[in-house]
């Protein structure tokens, strides 16, 4: 495989296309995994092309190591060298994409669970309101640019730099945008009308990620690129059949194709899509519990059917913690309780039970484990004479 700078083997290509080619390469001298992006063929030799992306690398750099922030991947460095094509390094990031994350639920459970909303959602707009106050903004945000890692939770990537390397290939080649025409409805209306593209664009690319994760389907789906960039700039939204009608309003105001129609900030708009989900989650939880149960009202309920609801409630309260397959927080015995109490209200859900699976896995192998471990020691114990024999005449031999 190719190495680059005497200190970089590619190993695999993850990506290629407008904003260049994605591969993970290993560090010859650290041993870590890396991601480079090599710059595309279009702009590979176009020196202002070139400069102005280290150039923006260079501002970037020094304000995103001040802010520290965890959940935000940027390039470590911009290697411009003579004797090699120009690249960004940055640290891989084990995970996979929203979009993908997302359909996994779907498959599982029919929808995507709305109370993992916030648990992604929330750090994203933390990043793009932090950096915005900065005056930068992403330029390129899909559901590739959102990757859901089980160690350290949700990890934006892709900040600025990826949409201006692919402002530089459209502006040498525009004919380039019909092969990434998937990605063509993530941008917003206004930068379509040849408008420069502020934080009210990024909030509009947020905001059309989660409405294609809740509707399940893409909004604007065409097949030749005249009839997408007319969905684009005209069609209005309809509501998402499975989803609260305030959350449906949320976000097509976040999706509005005017800018000032939308909201001030992007976490403006998370707040208030978060808070109308935790408002139709109770609403739904409530009203389970009486239909389980038959009963329309409260007045009706024994004893018995008390307890039924208070325990249903209580897990219904304990599911997002467990839900969030990105974060092990919750115990072997909380799954445990968990799935016991869906089972008692006729309630199945396959994803309790995978992750009740794993969490016995990881009990039995903890267990063996140990045993393993603890043999080791009675073994070397008794037989340390002879050991101690057999690695002299080893050493002397």
């Amino acid at each position: 495989m190719k190495i680059l700078v005497n200190e970089y083997q590619l190993q695999r290509q993850i990506y290629d296309g407008l904003g260049g080619g994605e591969w993970l390469a290993q560090e010859l001298s650290g041993r870590r995994k890396v991601l480079i992006r090599l710059m595309p063929k279009q702009i590979r030799n176009d020196a202002a092309s070139i400069e102005r992306i280290q150039s923006q690398f260079n501002k970037l750099k020094p304000v995103i190591d001040e802010l520290n922030i965890r959940n935000l991947v940027f390039p470590d460095r911009f290697f411009n060298n003579v004797d090699s094509e120009p690249f960004l390094l940055s640290q891989f990031v084990e995970g996979e994409p929203v979009g993908i994350y997302a359909e996994k639920w779907r498959k599982a459970e029919g929808r995507f669970p709305l109370d993992l909303i916030p648990k992604i959602f929330e750090p994203v707009a933390e990043i793009l309101d932090a950096l915005q106050q900065k005056d930068f903004i992403h330029r390129f945000l899909t559901p590739d640019s959102i990757i859901i890692n089980r160690t350290d939770g949700v990890k934006l990537i892709d900040f600025e730099l990826t949409g201006i390397i692919r402002e530089q290939v459209i502006k040498l080649d525009p004919r380039s945008l019909v092969g990434e025409i998937s990605k063509v409805r993530y941008i917003a209306p206004e930068i379509l009308r040849g408008q420069p593209a502020t934080q009210l664009s990024d909030q509009y690319s947020l905001a059309m990620i989660i409405y294609e994760i809740l509707a399940g389907k893409a909004l604007f789906d065409a097949e030749k690129i005249s009839v997408l960039l007319k969905q684009i700039t005209d069609l209005i939204p309809p509501n998402i059949s499975n989803c609260p009608l305030e959350t449906s309003q949320i976000l097509k105001k976040a999706l509005s194709k005017k800018t000032s129609s939308r909201f001030q900030t992007t976490r403006q708009f998370i707040d208030e899509l978060v808070q109308s989900c935790y408002t139709e989650n109770n609403e739904t939880t409530n009203n389970a519990a009486y239909k389980l149960q038959g009963n329309n009202e409260s007045d009706n309920m024994t004893l018995t059917n008390q307890s039924e609801q208070n325990n249903l409630e209580s897990t219904t309260i304990l599911l997002p913690k467990i839900l969030s397959e990105f974060e092990s927080a919750a115990t072997f015995k909380e799954v445990k309780e968990a799935m016991n109490a869906l089972r008692k209200n006729k309630i199945e859900s396959s994803v309790i039970k995978r992750i009740l699976w794993e969490r016995r896995s990881q009990k039995f192998f903890f267990f063996c484990y140990s045993v393993i471990f603890v043999g080791c020691i009675i073994v070397t114990i008794i037989f340390r004479e002879q050991l101690t024999i057999m690695i002299k005449d080893l050493m002397n031999w």
